[in-house]
């Protein structure tokens, strides 16, 4: 049962919490020992130390002493009169999480349930975020839980997205008077932009907090060029005090306003640079890298500089748009499709094009995000099953169609009177995308969007084709960590419009599209193109294929329909599709110490076999948070051919885990010299799956706090800051990450412990459980300007991510009957009894019957009164010769949905 065990001696064990505590404090024997030193009275109330003496809002302290209650319910702790959370408690040592917004103080224990009181006799020292120095780790995540969920798909328009503008000027600044009325002119003009590119879908609304004066000087708040890439620019290091100072400022105001209200905060600061700086860039981030801030996963955070454009604005607005979309696509990777470091011109060749890239030519969104957004009616765009998906080989695979589209005008088109199309999406394989479209320069000047299409010399109207990798780019390793992702760029060899006669090619597929017509008619512009792929010609452009399997989801479950677990009684699953039946998540619960199958499935996009195909199957611990290369292989099978068209190859290799063992599976595929990318040829997993119930003395209400590793890995060559961030913490519950950022070496690495906490007893929690994440980010730096010389904004990049799935259930117990009843006399088929406390039908057990080393499982599910029965058959080991067989047994509640796991006593028959 989770929980049990010595009161007097720690449960969790604190191995990896980035703090300086005692040695001694961590080894319960030692523990004890240091105590004899005192002569304490029965039920005093005693802080004897602390550790550590100081930390930020939000840390974790270690108080030892006596007289503490065993069940941490029971605890009252504050430090300098702010309550603390109490994480876990027994009569010599507590564990407990100061409030975000503590101040330096004593230590304070009420014990309730003796009306034992103590106070430490030095103080807990808090250290103010401004103080921590550059080169030091950020401080801890302490997030209690929210109620969850967000807007989720729109379902009827316009969709209405708040944003907060709080505006502010460091201590020694005074703003000019114009500052307020510039800055609201400039967001009026960011929802008209938006308003005009969605038809009137999307309506973007400001609330305006007023000007007030932070309590740091612009010193605190600047980093000039000196301090490296991306600068000048706000401190990177200030960003998480600067948000937090001014939503706490908004929510202390006369009339509160709550930043959790809106899908966006916007802290714009009077900052001029000082003599010979260029123009302060900005950043955006999100609420998940920045916990601090109070507010919801997945909020958008920006910063901008009182000198800001009203494109940027609507640019940074823009990531809290995408993040979230309901496109073909997938979050978690780079929004921005803009020129970089490392990005040459051709990777970033739709960048004037697409308000995610050059935003100073106010362009509209490219046709993937048009999509996305559903700024367009679906009947609008020429799509599947309309238009077939390239690998449908149905009539040979041979298509040709004709369409006209028409650009984005005043007004959105009627396809049905005009059989006519705003947007053409072409799915090449699952993570190849073409969207062809038609753009215009507007004629009047009313309209915001497009009025840079040919600032650099091409057409002012004709057709853009862009191709969409929802996956890595080709030739890149197949994750999240390279920054050389732009996954819109051009299908077209110049960055500018097609005009009639020109195409976008993709020869190794023969696709082409070529446009007919660049004027059908004027305004808004038509033009008639041809789609065709596979047309009759001298050469075999179907001689390929495409070995693939699906990578993760880049948040936020962080798990791949292609790699699963399946335990012993085989074939069955835990988590399955209710409408296919198949595995999803993890498929099973890993059975410790028992042989699991460790399932990948591989697929074959393409019209010839693949020949000598070496899959590898890895595995590292503990699981992580980036990959810097240090997987362990677990096995590999080479496969003689894998046929054409195959999508559920499936093959598994055996794994037994050990105990007390969390890891991260991995299933990598050689490249093959013919085959057309390496970019999809490998996929992980990182979903773990904890119960737990009351501990304590037995009486306690509130379930144990889980305790989980996680390796923070630099996948990078060079010494990397990576944030972290936490998410998904429901009502009920509370998260704790001893660190918000961490300094590594190249390909370095640091184990912390996420500390998922019920903080209300079963029968109070509104859900059961808590699917809580932890993803890491780099930060992303641009040192080549746009056109007009003004810099992108920083911004960062997920590296990885964790989810942790933490259930709460009821305190469990099981017993197996010392009988056991002969199916028929003589023979090996026997069947066993047993009971599971409390009282529950339903509840998932498995019995165990071992024999000279030999295994076999039953699971069933028990009946009314909590009884079960599972039936074994063990001829095949008794034989034919009416030999005596000695079998052992014993049974175990796992992943019931209601009671906690549980082991029962072992019972020894003879058959």
């Amino acid at each position: 049962m989770a929980g049990k065990g010595d009161d007097f001696g720690p449960r969790l064990r604190l191995q990896n919490t980035g703090l300086d505590i005692a040695p001694y404090v961590l080894d319960s024997q030692a523990l004890r020992r240091s105590q004899e030193q005192y002569s304490f009275k029965p039920s005093e109330c005693v802080i004897t130390d602390f550790y550590p003496r100081q930390g930020t809002g939000g840390s974790m302290i270690v108080l030892v002493g006596n007289g503490f209650a065993s069940n941490r319910e029971d605890n009252e702790v504050t430090i300098a009169g702010a309550r603390a959370l109490v994480v876990e408690a027994q009569p010599n040592r507590m564990v407990v999480i100061s409030n975000n917004h503590a101040k330096s103080g004593a230590i304070h224990v009420v014990n309730t349930s003796s009306e034992g009181k103590a106070t430490s006799r030095g103080i807990f020292k808090v250290i103010e975020p401004h103080l921590i120095k550059e080169e030091a780790d950020g401080p801890p995540i302490s997030l209690a839980g929210r109620i969850l969920g967000g807007p989720g798909p729109p379902t009827s328009f316009p969709i209405v997205r708040k944003v907060l503008v709080v505006l502010c000027q460091p201590s020694d600044k005074t703003a000019p008077a114009n500052f307020a009325s510039n800055t609201t002119a400039k967001c009026t003009t960011v929802s008209t932009y938006y308003s005009q590119i969605s038809y009137n879908k999307l309506d973007v609304q400001f609330t305006f907090v007023a000007l007030f004066s932070l309590s740091q000087p612009s010193t605190h708040y600047f980093k000039g060029a000196a301090g490296g890439k991306g600068y000048p620019n706000i401190d990177e290091l200030v960003l998480s005090e600067l948000w937090k100072e001014c939503a706490d400022h908004a929510r202390d105001l006369a009339t509160p306003i709550e930043p959790n209200d809106f899908v966006t905060m916007c802290t714009c600061i009077y900052l001029p640079s000082p003599p010979g700086e260029d123009r302060i860039r900005g950043w955006q981030h999100d609420t998940d890298k920045h916990p601090t801030v109070g507010m919801d996963s997945g909020k958008g955070l920006i910063a901008v500089a009182h000198n800001s454009t009203w494109d940027r604005i609507a640019h940074e607005i823009g990531h809290s748009l995408v993040e979230g979309g309901n496109g073909v696509g997938t979050t978690g990777y780079e929004e921005d499709i803009y020129v970089g470091d490392g990005v040459e011109d051709w990777e970033a060749s739709a960048q004037n094009f697409d308000l995610m890239g050059n935003h100073t030519l106010h362009p509209m969104f490219s046709g993937y995000f048009m999509d996305q957004q559903q700024f367009y009616k679906p009947e609008n765009i020429l799509s599947h099953p309309d238009i077939p998906d390239y690998t449908d080989t149905s009539g040979g695979g041979v298509f040709r169609k004709d369409v006209e589209l028409v650009a984005h005008g005043d007004e959105e088109i009627d396809h049905a009177a005009s059989d006519r199309y705003h947007l053409i999406k072409i799915k090449v394989f699952a993570d190849l995308y073409y969207f062809v479209e038609v753009r215009q320069t507007p004629d009047l000047p009313s309209i915001l969007y497009d009025t840079g299409l040919s600032t650099f010399g091409g057409p002012d109207a004709g057709v853009l084709v862009t191709k969409v990798t929802t996956g890595p780019a080709p030739g890149t390793a197949p994750s999240a960590n390279n920054f050389r992702v732009r996954f819109i760029t051009l299908l077209q060899d110049n960055a500018v419009l097609l005009t009639t006669g020109q195409t976008a090619e993709d020869p190794l597929r023969n696709i082409r599209i070529q446009v007919l017509d660049d004027n059908v008619e004027d305004r808004p512009r038509v033009c008639r193109v041809r789609v065709e792929w596979r047309q009759p010609s001298g050469e075999n452009r179907d001689g390929l294929y495409d070995l693939r399997i699906t990578d993760w989801d880049h948040g936020p479950n962080w798990e791949t329909p292609d790699i699963w677990i399946d335990r012993d009684p085989f074939g069955t699953y835990d988590y399955t599709n209710p409408t296919t039946g198949l595995p999803i998540l993890s498929g099973d619960r890993p059975a410790v110490g028992e042989v699991n199958r460790f399932w990948a499935r591989i697929q074959n996009y393409g019209f010839l076999p693949a020949n000598n195909v070496k899959v590898t199957w890895y595995s590292i611990t503990p699981p992580g948070v980036g990959d810097n290369g240090t997987w362990t292989p677990l096995s590999s099978q080479t496969f003689l051919t894998i046929p054409p068209n195959t999508v559920d190859w499936m093959w598994w290799k055996p794994w037994r885990p050990s105990v007390a063992q969390h890891t991260c599976m991995k299933v990598v595929i050689s490249h093959k010299a013919d085959e057309y990318s390496a970019s999809n040829n490998a996929a992980q997993e990182n979903i773990f799956n904890f119960d737990t119930s009351p501990g304590g003395s037995g009486s306690s209400l509130v379930a144990d706090p889980v305790e989980f590793p996680i390796a923070v890995r630099n996948p990078f060559q060079e010494r990397t800051r990576i944030f972290l961030g936490v998410s998904g913490v429901p009502e009920g519950f509370h998260a704790y990450f001893p660190k918000s950022h961490v300094w590594l070496e190249g390909l370095g690495e640091e184990t912390l412990d996420l500390l998922v906490i019920p903080t209300a007893p079963l029968s109070h929690l509104k859900v059961p459980y808590a699917d809580v994440r932890v993803e890491g980010y780099a930060t992303r730096h641009y040192t080549k300007p746009l056109c007009d010389g003004e810099y992108p904004t920083s911004s960062s990049l997920k590296i990885g991510g964790i989810r942790l799935s933490v259930t709460v259930k009821e305190s469990s117990e099981i017993k197996l009957d010392e009988r056991f009843e002969r199916t028929e006399p003589g023979d090996g088929k026997f069947q066993v009894f047993g009971t599971v406390t409390p009282s529950v039908s339903g509840q998932r057990v498995r019995v165990k019957a071992l024999r000279d080393g030999s295994q076999k499982v039953s699971e069933v599910f028990t009946r009314k009164q909590g009884r079960f029965n599972a039936a074994f058959d063990l001829s095949a080991e008794k034989g034919g010769g009416g030999g005596k067989v000695i079998v052992s047994l014993q049974a175990e509640i796992f992943n019931a949905d209601r009671l906690a796991p549980a082991q029962s006593n072992v019972v020894w028959f003879e058959l």
